[in-house]
């Protein structure tokens, strides 16, 4: 299989702080795409609306790297495995496809939170800090001044779950 660079470059990053609007952009995509291709009519799949978009956070592939759920992982092994996850992501696709993330764009013990060898493109979603605040409060169900304090924090990081691995966000 060939692995140079260009062969890789498939992934179009969907990036946004939690609350930005990471959501809707790939439903966006989602309808944009149908429309293009002449399916607009008829009901939509809610199951389906997320069909050309995928989280990178997922638990599944850290696992297979790293032998063990990543809960039992330390922050550092997770940042050396991301990269490659990533690759493998892209790998496994014959064609562009969004990736969607709260990532920031930065080194984690050393390593990138973002493979370049795999990124085609990225999408930057920008939305004023003063409705984020209000939405993350709201969503998360935690006093705004808290909400305030975390996104001012530039070693925020989500926390990791059973279902996702963690992403540093920063400020």
């Amino acid at each position: 299989m060939d692995t140079s660079p260009n062969h890789l470059q498939k992934g179009i990053w969907i990036a946004s702080y939690p609350k930005s609007g990471n959501t809707w952009v790939p439903i966006f995509i989602h309808n944009l795409l149908r429309e293009v291709r002449g399916h607009a009519a008829g009901p939509q799949d809610i199951n389906r609306l997320n069909r050309h978009t995928i989280w990178e956070i997922d638990t599944a592939p850290y696992q297979a790297l790293l032998g063990r759920h990543p809960m039992d992982c330390t922050p550092e092994e997770i940042a050396r495995t991301r990269p490659e996850v990533q690759r493998l992501l892209s790998e496994a696709r014959s064609k562009p496809f969004f990736l969607k993330t709260h990532a920031s764009f930065a080194r984690v013990k050393g390593y990138p939170t973002i493979n370049l060898d795999m990124t085609l493109a990225a999408i930057y979603i920008v939305r004023n800090p003063l409705d984020v605040a209000i939405s993350y409060s709201h969503h998360s169900s935690q006093d705004i001044d808290h909400i305030i304090a975390q996104m001012a924090n530039p070693a925020m990081r989500s926390q990791g779950t059973e279902r996702h691995v963690s992403e540093f966000m920063g400020s």
